[in-house]
């Protein structure tokens, strides 16, 4: 019995990054407009990030994720863009605490990161101001103020969802088949959705088909793809397209 345990705790080892090895990924997301009013304009937010694995902390993997560039691009006029570029800084240094599914249960440093964003919301305010950025900079600080919510953003596709996947099956060898599962679209309105997730394996890399569960009369096109090489996520990719709005999601490790 003890045995059989054991090689299970290995087997799910295999699947995590090495302890104290810095990854380096690129993180985009591609948003072009469809509706009839600016039409066709497209606006890319590119982040680099290194993810460093550090072992257990509380019963959880502990990960420090460190955003070091931010780059805004548009084929059209990007109206405070500098104002964008701050506010995404205010995620730039986060611990946190992921369970053996490879889901987001913990920030350790929530209070470092309400810091950071007071600090940055003291300059933003010195050249920004309005009704519309008030309450945007009010759900910001009640978004990390509430650790529910934080997780949820964090987990959301426009930040780490292509990372910290929940995809990790603990006690088996290989992931089940077909995984379904609820999803909060916060680019879309926050509709949830049922996603359908079809995985396959090939010696311990992992390849997962993502697609709705359901025939959707509001999403025109959802699908993704997300594929693990040796004990880490390689590609991440994920399309969604309403009438209105195509957002194109991407995440890649680069060494």
């Amino acid at each position: 019995m003890e045995t059989n345990k054991h090689n299970t705790v290995k087997q799910l080892e295999l699947h995590w990054p090495k302890v104290g090895k810095i990854n380096n990924f690129h993180f985009i997301t591609e948003t072009t407009n469809l509706k009839k009013v600016n039409h066709g304009w497209q606006k890319t937010y590119e982040r680099k990030v290194e993810i460093l694995f550090l072992g257990r902390k509380e019963e959880l993997r502990l990960f420090q994720v460190i955003t070091t560039k931010i780059i805004l691009k548009s084929n059209k006029a990007l109206p405070n863009k500098s104002l964008l570029t701050k506010l995404g800084y205010i995620f730039d240094y986060l611990e946190l605490g992921i369970n053996d599914k490879g889901t987001i249960k913990k920030v350790f440093n929530q209070k470092e990161v309400l810091l950071r964003f007071q600090d940055i919301k003291k300059q933003i305010e010195k050249d920004y101001y309005g009704l519309e950025l008030e309450q945007l900079l009010n759900s910001i600080s009640k978004t990390i103020e509430n650790e529910e919510k934080l997780i949820a953003f964090l987990h959301s596709y426009k930040m780490f969802g292509l990372y910290f996947t929940g995809l990790y099956i603990p006690f088996q060898s290989k992931p089940a088949e077909i995984v379904s599962r609820e999803v909060n679209l916060q680019d879309f309105e926050h509709q949830v959705v049922e996603e359908k997730i079809i995985s396959s394996a090939e010696n311990d890399n992992f390849t997962f088909n993502i697609n709705l569960d359901n025939s959707s009369e509001t999403f025109e096109k959802y699908t993704g793809i997300i594929k693990t090489e040796l004990n880490r996520i390689q590609i991440g990719y994920l399309e969604i397209e309403t009438v209105d709005l195509n957002i194109k999601y991407n995440t890649s490790w680069v060494g």
